[in-house]
């Protein structure tokens, strides 16, 4: 990665990893043969054990050996990742997706222009969950679709599409919904189109990185695992809006990060990119707007002027906010924006009538909760929170990710970090961090809480890059680029974590 062959090592060197790493998938072999041997899908269990393992060998001798740029080995890595935890989550299990797909079945129904009621209208089939438990990973998943995924289409009633479901902004539901809609052409059953969605809203997200990889000026390597990281594909590889608000959030963060050190004059179409992707990105959610406050540390010699300074920022501020106030004034009016829980939710007037006890009720949630959405933003839970996986595993790639944000001796001497960009960093997190508690405080925590209730570690993974970003320093950094072994590390990581992945369900 990075053009630089400094690290990689030597024939030995290879030699002596590649031996080490056949003895270590030859010693978790015995350990998931014994793990399983209980299981009713032994043999479906073996085979994606050995795609697994094959995913594994071919990913770690192309970092031994190829000399690819960070963008094109990311795709060769994630790819195949990305479609094992695609197959390896069952329908459903992922938290909210079967409010997502229904989300986006309605969607699919717009794109072949039907309106009105038929808008809102499905075949029953394509709403037969059975064998696929909510929020739950389960081996009667696993036995359906290898049953039925390819059958003939059966043809159910005409129904309503089921409750819950918001069609606020198409654009975080366009990939699953082209995924939908291409299997409906084309007459395939529920469980083949509903893949295909998964496999779109999953290229769309590996998209938005690859860019992010290719635009973003130094710690790759940090970009690049912050993109795989278990609950970053997790999330991809289903129906969450999350993947495209996750890929949109990381591509505005390359974006602006680069139009930061750049030294050139800021051109017409730089200013384009960062003016469609922090539009497309605010409506999202909007804990992430404050991502575009990035624009304040573009250097003002890259501009004519102070004033073309500040006629950037505010265009891509105001774009921003009226793209964010287009998509929700309409959808407060309607009623789709916050859903009724059947209890009375804590509101904005209370912190603005109540400070200190608001902001008790936040330093409460911060000082018992920070370490849980933590771990699980690193994937220390996964589907709604039912699949837990070995401490080690989060705990492990959180360390492998702050080692990747310490940079090398290059990147220091070419991308130093001030203080007041350090600063920048810091308070751009800790503001977004604030807005996520701030919404789930008046959107689902009930009144008399002590604490805000709904936080998940999923919620932070765009704030991981400024926390990462504020720990380069000039004191602590690698001597040579470390990036192979970082993503050599982080593929063990995975191996790991989809062999729990696969034995949990096995056995459940």
């Amino acid at each position: 990665m990075n053009g630089t062959e400094k690290d990689i090592p030597g024939r030995n060197g290879k030699i002596c990893i590649l031996a080490g790493l056949l003895a270590f998938i030859i010693v978790s072999s015995l350990f998931f043969s014994r793990a399983i041997q209980e299981s009713s899908l032994i043999r479906f269990g073996w085979i994606i054990h050995g795609i697994t393992i094959a995913v594994l060998l071919f990913t770690a001798i192309l970092c031994l050996k190829m000399n690819f740029s960070a963008g094109r080995a990311f795709l060769c890595v994630a790819i195949p990742l990305g479609c094992l935890y695609m197959v390896l989550m069952t329908p459903f299990s992922i938290p909210d997706e079967h409010f997502h797909y229904q989300t986006s079945y309605e969607l699919s129904n717009r794109l072949m222009f039907r309106s009105g009621e038929q808008a809102e209208l499905g075949d029953s089939e394509h709403f037969n969950y059975t064998s696929f438990p909510q929020h739950q990973n389960r081996a009667e998943g696993y036995e359906r679709v290898l049953k039925e995924i390819l059958k003939k289409p059966e043809t159910g009633t005409l129904t309503a599409i089921p409750a819950h479901r918001s069609l606020v902004y198409f654009v975080m539901q366009l990939p699953q919904a082209v995924g939908i809609t291409i299997g409906r052409i084309f007459n395939a059953n529920f469980i083949t189109f509903f893949y295909l969605g998964r496999l779109m809203n999953l290229l769309a997200y590996l998209s938005c990185v690859y860019l992010a990889l290719r635009a973003v000026p130094f710690l790759k390597p940090m970009f690049f695992l912050v993109g795989i990281s278990p609950m970053a594909l997790h999330q991809a590889a289903s129906y969450s809006y999350d993947s495209v608000t996750n890929g949109l959030a990381l591509l505005s963060i390359a974006l602006f990060l680069r139009a930061v050190y750049r030294r050139e004059r800021m051109r017409w179409r730089e200013y384009l990119q960062l003016l469609i992707v922090g539009t497309l990105m605010a409506p999202c959610k909007a804990g992430y707007f404050p991502i575009l406050f990035l624009a304040f540390l573009i250097p003002s010699s890259r501009f004519s002027s102070g004033r073309g300074k500040l006629l950037m920022v505010s265009g891509v501020l105001a774009a921003a906010s009226a793209a964010m106030l287009l998509v929700w004034i309409p959808a407060m009016q309607a009623g789709k924006a916050v859903i009724d829980w059947g209890y009375e939710c804590y509101s904005l007037a209370y912190i603005l009538e109540h400070p200190l006890s608001a902001a008790r009720i936040f330093l409460n949630s911060l000082r018992s909760e920070w370490f849980t959405w933590v771990m699980t933003g690193m994937g220390a839970e996964l589907s709604g929170f039912t699949l837990k996986l070995p401490v080690y595993l989060p705990v492990c790639y959180l360390i492998l990710l702050i080692f990747s944000a310490l940079g090398n001796e290059q990147e220091q001497q070419t991308f130093g970090i001030s203080r007041t960009q350090r600063a920048v960093f810091l308070g751009i997190g800790g503001i977004c961090i604030l807005l996520v508690m701030g919404a789930l405080f008046v959107t689902y925590t009930a009144v008399g809480t002590d604490r805000i209730v709904g936080i998940q570690g999923r919620y932070f993974l765009p704030v991981f890059p400024f926390l990462l970003l504020s720990l380069k320093n000039g004191n602590l950094y690698f001597r040579k680029a470390m990036d192979r072994s970082f993503i050599f590390f982080a593929l063990l990581l995975h191996y790991n974590l989809l062999n729990s992945i696969l034995t949990y369900t096995l056995n459940h």
